[in-house]
């Protein structure tokens, strides 16, 4: 079952081949495997791009975004434990706890 160990891969994982490796792994070494999902606009990217100091250009956002779209929909369906999508109206209001078992 679990090994009872909380882990975190924080990567941007759009394309399922890297979602389906980072669920191998996490199956492999006995861990709940949960994918959050940050459901962010493209307006708001867009934005915050403009506002960073190395920025990586309106092409590789809109990509990206047409990328999270496609992910929103197969990612349900790919053997994930658990799949949660938080959207920009959430992220406000919204705290994330772990609760031992």
């Amino acid at each position: 079952m679990y090994n009872g160990r909380f882990t975190v891969a924080d990567s941007t994982a759009l394309q399922s081949e890297a979602r389906r490796r980072l669920r191998e792994q996490a199956r492999r070494n006995g861990y709940f495997a949960c994918l959050l999902i940050f459901n962010v606009s493209l307006a708001t990217c867009l934005l915050r791009d403009k506002q960073r100091e190395r920025s990586v250009g309106e092409s590789v956002i809109t990509y990206h975004a047409g990328l999270l779209q496609q992910t929103l929909q197969d990612a349900p369906n790919e053997g994930w434990d658990k799949v949660y999508v938080l959207n920009e109206e959430d992220m406000d209001i919204m705290s994330i706890e772990i609760l031992p078992e």
